[in-house]
């Protein structure tokens, strides 16, 4: 296993098909709804901690899994913020509001808007879906926004920021976009 810090609350690891095998597992079987794969799960951070110092401390992690040549697989692992932030969308500017099927269409948008539109955002996840709101968006981040997912009323956005999961802000997923 390689371990890679990669921010202060994020850390990649490596693992090869062997080594996915001493779990009895394979990245087609990863699942975290079965046991095996939280054990291997508990063990790869408890061995990333050991030898990374990746401090381990409780709150959420979001735990992202891709695979790599030969069978193996990266296992990216980010911490959350522990106490969910209200957004405040900038005085005299305007907000708009998209929700995603799909982490994947969320990042595929975001890596065609205007950077500055999206330092001033912020995800959230409620279900299996994903909304992103923009404070101050262009009118062509609006369209490419509308391309990848579907514009939220208002009322829709004030929801999900109440009912929703705070994931992260723009800070966040601007990281997310320089590691792919």
């Amino acid at each position: 296993m390689e371990f890679e810090l990669i921010g202060r609350d994020r850390l990649r690891v490596e693992i090869s098909c062997e080594e996915l095998s001493e779990y009895h597992l394979t990245y087609a079987q990863l699942d975290y709804s079965n046991q095996p794969t939280k054990k291997a799960i508990t063990d790869i951070l408890m061995k990333a901690s050991a030898a990374a110092g990746f401090p381990l401390r409780g709150g959420k992690m979001l735990i992202e899994v891709f695979p790599v040549r030969g069978g193996g697989c990266s296992i990216i692992f980010t911490r959350l913020p522990s106490a969910p932030r209200r957004f405040t969308p900038v005085p005299g500017k305007s907000t708009a509001s998209f929700t995603f099927d799909a982490l994947e269409d969320v990042l595929s948008a975001a890596r065609r808007i205007d950077r500055l539109s999206l330092r001033s955002s912020r995800l959230y996840q409620c279900g299996a879906r994903f909304t992103l709101t923009v404070s101050a968006p262009r009118k062509r981040d609006l369209w490419v926004l509308g391309e990848f997912g579907n514009r939220l009323e208002n009322t829709d956005a004030a929801r999900m920021e109440e009912h929703g999961q705070y994931l992260t802000d723009g800070s966040g997923i601007l990281n997310l976009l320089s590691c792919g």
